[in-house]
């Protein structure tokens, strides 16, 4: 974090674009810059234009094709910098009259992240991206695009830790901080202790190694898939977060067509095991199964090993590849 502030205090210009409202009526003033605010506190200057790529943070991904939908190019938020995601910013880069090279560098970041384009209703998927970074440095909170006041009481303590005007509205400062900042460990204990059933898609996060995860334990992830790669071991998805008919379809597949089969069937009587609809931690959001993670293997071990630290244990003995926070039910 000191060496991101001392960039950030360097003499970098002021982006000029006007304050981003994500409240009930959007509002616009001049960007945050040095002076003493009303409030009597000194601000910071502005942090430089981030910068999006194939390597970035998967919430970084993820953000970004939440901003390009919020400007009219449709994108899927997977978290994955793909030829789809080239394309968008090819598209919103010949719609901006930006440089057109399918990567979204600083002028094309600074051109997203100057306003949502609707001045008197925020965007969904504006405030999804803000939701996104928010929980990508550790705040719990649900990917909903409804600004409420826990959004805006998140970006207001984002903002006094990053040291800008706590506004509670996300101008090009706080955004290029929001980008710039490393994903926090996250508090997992928590996130789990919170979640007591399934959940819907939008109360999920794509994290590194393309897990969907509740949204809350996505910077707990993110760091677990970085510590794996720096041992040389890759931790990546095989299946992660599944909806409730999701859940019902393999319960047809594994245990049987009739109402007893998908509704009332032990999970130990399914081949293999595989929990009722509404009991699967893989409905919670808490629950990963590893690719490669087979008897022996180097995921396995790593994640025997280290796994813990990040929330997730091996819970399913038969099972190499499953790890979760919590296990309510198998499957």
């Amino acid at each position: 974090m000191n060496a991101f502030r001392k960039a950030a205090a360097a003499a970098v210009p002021l982006l000029a674009a006007p304050l981003l409202a994500l409240g009930a009526q959007a509002a616009h003033a001049a960007p945050v810059d040095d002076s003493t605010s009303d409030s009597g506190q000194t601000q910071r200057a502005s942090a430089p234009t981030p910068s999006v790529s194939a390597r970035s943070d998967a919430s970084n991904i993820t953000a970004l094709q939440y901003l390009l939908s919020a400007w009219g190019v449709p994108t899927d938020a997977d978290g994955s910098y793909g030829p789809k995601t080239t394309e968008s910013v090819t598209t919103y880069q010949k719609k901006k009259g930006l440089q057109v090279d399918g990567s979204a560098g600083p002028e094309t970041m600074k051109s997203l992240t100057s306003t949502t384009g609707f001045p008197n209703s925020p965007n969904k998927n504006t405030t999804k991206a803000v939701q996104t970074l928010l929980s990508k440095v550790g705040y719990s909170l649900d990917i909903d695009g409804s600004f409420g006041p826990t959004t805006e009481k998140y970006v207001k303590a984002f903002q006094s830790k990053v040291g800008v005007s706590q506004t509670g509205k996300v101008d090009a400062t706080t955004w290029a901080y929001l980008f710039g900042a490393k994903a926090a460990v996250g508090d997992w204990k928590k996130c789990s202790d919170s979640i007591s059933g399934g959940i819907g898609k939008e109360r999920t996060g794509v994290a590194k190694g393309n897990f969907r995860v509740a949204s809350c334990l996505v910077p707990s992830v993110n760091a677990m898939v970085d510590a794996a790669a720096r041992d040389g071991v890759t931790l990546s998805s095989n299946s992660s977060w599944r909806s409730r008919d999701e859940q019902i379809a393999l319960r047809k597949k594994h245990c049987g067509t009739s109402e007893y089969a998908i509704y009332q069937m032990p999970a130990s009587s399914c081949s293999p095991n595989t929990a009722k609809p509404g009991t699967s931690i893989h409905e919670y959001g808490l629950a990963i199964d590893v690719k490669n993670s087979g008897w022996g293997s180097a995921a396995h071990k790593w994640l025997r090993a280290n796994g813990q630290k990040y929330g997730f244990k091996w819970t399913v003995s038969s099972e190499p590849w499953h790890f979760d926070t919590k296990q309510p039910a198998v499957g």
